[in-house]
């Protein structure tokens, strides 16, 4: 028998992303989407790793006028940024290429999806297609929490630090971590594929 086929075959990494928005309000059919962050992880097995080579962080143009104090205190973005930023629809297109086929994880990430679907409809830009998974749902289910526990509390809970809360970079790099501790948890449930998250989180709804 030839040795390579005695060999088991070396796992391949899978690759999803993370990411987080910041926009002008709450509204995801009328408010615009000032910033986006991402970065990826590799599922290899039951181990994830977060790929800091392999992020984005885009800053997008807009309207003075759809700024205020509250919103730029929260997230920091000023009229300075806005106006140095990306027009719209390149920063979207440049998203879509980071994104790939990926699966997209996020903490509430309905929210981010609809602002960006909102976002590319704007220009005449069809919804993306990923696969979406919000580890708010996720989390309680693996971590026997009741539902609607706030991102803030698992972070305090699991001593994963955020330097900067409301800030897209920072608020990525932290529900990067959380899935780091989500993901053995799954692997343990039978998850082998960042989608089966979306089973875990089926059942959270149900609980």
């Amino acid at each position: 028998m030839w040795p390579w086929r005695t060999r088991k075959a070396a796992a391949i990494p899978q690759r999803c992303v993370v990411i987080d928005v910041e926009t002008t309000g709450l509204d995801t059919s009328r408010d615009e989407l000032l910033a986006v962050a991402g970065i990826a992880v590799a599922i290899e097995g039951p181990r994830c790793s977060v790929l800091l080579a392999d992020s984005i962080g885009l800053t997008l143009q807009a309207k003075p006028a759809r700024l205020n104090k509250e919103n730029i205190l929260l997230h920091g973005i000023g009229v300075g940024e806005t106006s140095a930023g990306l027009a719209p629809a390149a920063a979207l297109a440049a998203l879509e290429a980071w994104l790939g086929g990926s699966v997209v994880l996020g903490y509430h990430v309905g929210f981010d999806r609809a602002i960006l679907n909102t976002a590319r409809g704007r220009h005449a830009l069809p919804p993306l297609p990923n696969a979406w998974v919000d580890l708010a749902a996720v989390a309680p289910a693996l971590l026997d929490e009741g539902k609607d526990v706030a991102l803030d509390d698992w972070l305090q809970r699991l001593a994963i630090p955020c330097l900067q809360r409301h800030q897209a970079a920072a608020d990525t790099l932290a529900t990067c971590e959380l899935l780091q501790h989500l993901w053995p948890l799954a692997w343990r449930d039978g998850a082998r594929h960042p989608k089966d998250l979306i089973r875990l989180a089926q059942r959270s709804r149900w609980l």
